[in-house]
């Protein structure tokens, strides 16, 4: 799991299998809230912007 420099949002992504996928959520920790913005392959990961998904 890695976390992103801090946005609007907090963003953490999560590596699976592998790296052979990624998960971008948006995490709202005081509510206890996980959004999930993007899930693709690593390739798919690459073409999207992590602060705007």
């Amino acid at each position: 799991m890695d976390f992103l420099p801090p946005f609007s949002g907090s963003r953490v992504v999560f590596n699976i299998k592998a790296n052979d996928y990624r998960l971008i959520a948006a995490v709202q920790y005081r509510e206890g809230v996980l959004l999930i913005r993007f899930f693709g392959s690593h390739e798919e990961y690459h073409r999207v912007d992590a602060e705007k998904v």
